[in-house]
Parts: C-alpha cells; structure tokens; sequence
C-alpha cells in the first residue's frame, strides 16, 4: 500500500473493529498501518472481510492472523507436498537426484526426519501413511522452526548441529 490507499485502508480497520464492538481510534488504525503497510490494498480488504465472516469469530482479527494466510496461501499443504513425494519415490526420481526442496528447506529437513529419500523409497506401501502422519508433523515443525528463525535471524545464526551430526545428515540426504 501506500500513502494514497491509507485513507481506504483505514476504513477497512475501522469497519473490523465495529464488527467486534470495538471502537476505532488514530492510534489503532496507525498501528495497523505500521504492520500490515507492505500489502496490496485489495488483499488487504479481501482477506479482512473473509476473517470476518468466519463462522464462530468471537475477537477482532490481528496483524498475525492475516500474515499466517498469507504465508498458508503461498504454500502447498503437507498433504500435496506427500503425494508429490510418493510420486517421486515410486518413480524413482530421487535417484536421479530429483528433489522436492532445496536443499536445508523444510520439505527437504522433514524428509531427512524420516530417514531420506533412499530409506522412504524402501517403505513398504501398507506402512506408507504411517510416514505420512510423520512427515506432516516433521514438515510442522520445521516450517514453525523456519518462521522463529526469520523472525530472529541473528539467533538463528548461532545454530550449529555438531560436526558429526552434520555429517549425518548429510548422508541422509544424499546417499551414494
């Protein structure tokens, strides 16, 4: 947004906060726009009115909610993250070196969670959905991880597994 959607934008915060009794003032509207000022305008509005309407909504949605859907738009869910891996390993295409992620991504640290490419490719497909339940609590995770890192990048430096580990892992994720 920017300095010319304000006004716009203000309209939408305030028409948020009467929807939860609340009364809007300056100082509100101000703080939104101080946290949410990097959205275009119309995403803005589109996702207010959808937060707004879901069923059993009892409190003014917060900054929070509306970057956790748009971080949940831009990504495929574990589910289609798992039938892209299933694929992959019925095909063989890992290896070839075919991988879902970059390397150090989430998808790629919840798959070496589970043992790697190589050890899931062996995974009998009747125990296949015990991995999946698995991959989506690994994958969980290391997104939740992602998230604290990026919001704290100068701890997230300091993280270092051990030297053996990493070797380990390493070999998990590209076995010869």
């Amino acid at each position: 947004m920017n300095a010319e959607d304000r006004r716009a934008f203000g309209e939408i915060v305030a028409m948020l906060a009467r929807a939860y009794d609340r009364t809007p003032d300056a100082a509100m509207i101000a703080s939104w726009w101080t946290l949410m000022q990097d959205w275009p305008l119309s995403d803005f509005d589109r996702v207010a009115r959808q937060l707004a309407r879901e069923p059993g909504r009892q409190r003014m949605p917060t900054p929070g909610e509306f970057e956790a859907l748009r971080v949940r738009a831009g990504r495929l869910s574990a589910d289609e993250i798992w039938t892209a891996l299933v694929a992959n390993l019925r095909v063989g295409a890992y290896r070839r070196g075919e991988r879902l992620g970059a390397d150090g991504s989430a998808v790629e640290r919840a798959i070496a969670t589970l043992g790697g490419y190589a050890r899931l490719g062996q995974t009998p497909e009747a125990e296949l959905h015990f991995a999946k339940m698995r991959f989506r609590d690994a994958l969980a995770d290391a997104e939740a991880a992602d998230g604290a890192r990026q919001a704290l990048p100068a701890a997230a430096a300091r993280r270092e597994l051990p030297p053996a580990l990493r070797a380990v892992v390493a070999k998990l994720n590209h076995p010869s």
